[in-house]
This record gives structure tokens, C-alpha cells and sequence, in this order.
């Protein structure tokens, strides 16, 4: 998990810095549209730099707080012949790896908001 927190923390900053570099041009303009305009800029970098702070921080912690370790994953059959025709052998070796220690339970037990995304995907 945390993997993903460090891939997508670079891609985060680099695009709300890009945005933030767009919107210089508007802050520094002179007279008095300068000054009117000057409100745009300052409400998107306070908007951006807030948002950049949820992402890296408050998100995270809440993701771990609501979605607590499972001893447990759904299968629609035991062999989990699909898994062999969609996934490559690294994505293989990680859900086994996840999947070590873990009882199987059926997929009819899936809560329903689940099973709903399923038939979705």
C-alpha cells in the first residue's frame, strides 16, 4: 500500500506545481485590473496547495483507517483459472503473495455493493 501512496506522491506535486506556474502571469499583472484580477491566482493556489495537502496526507491516513486488512478473499471458483489468462507472472506472484494465509470464500457471499461493481466492470 504504501507503494502506491510513493508512485502517485511525484505525479501529485509536479501537476499542482505545473497548475500553480500557469496562474503566475495573472498575479503579477500591473494597475488596476492587475489588482482585480489578482484574486484568481490567490484563490487557485490557496484551492491547489490545499487540495495537494489532503492528497498526500488526510487521504492516506483515511484510506488505512476505512479499509482494514482482510483474512479473507472472494473466488468464483478454487483453481482461479481467469487469473492465469489476465494477469502476467509478476502480477501472478503478488496476488499469491497477498493471497497466502487467506481463507477462500465464495463469491455469492460478496456484500452487494460489490457484486454490483463487478457486473459493472
Amino acid at each position: 500500500m504504501l507503494l502506491a501512496v510513493n508512485t502517485y506522491k511525484s505525479a501529485n506535486i509536479n501537476t499542482s506545481l505545473i497548475n500553480l506556474c500557469v496562474f503566475i502571469p495573472l498575479l503579477v499583472l500591473p494597475g488596476i485590473t492587475g489588482k482585480f484580477l489578482s484574486f484568481i491566482p490567490i484563490t487557485i493556489f490557496t484551492t491547489l496547495l490545499g487540495s495537494l495537502l489532503m492528497s498526500l496526507t488526510v487521504n492516506n491516513a483515511l484510506f488505512y483507517k476505512l479499509n482494514p486488512k482482510r483474512d479473507y478473499y472472494y473466488s468464483d471458483n478454487d483453481d482461479n483459472d481467469d487469473d492465469d489468462v489476465i494477469l502476467n507472472e509478476q502480477e501472478q506472484a503478488i496476488l499469491n503473495e497477498e493471497r497466502v494465509g487467506k481463507s477462500i470464500k465464495p463469491a455469492s457471499d460478496k456484500p452487494a455493493v460489490e457484486r454490483f461493481i463487478d457486473k459493472m466492470m
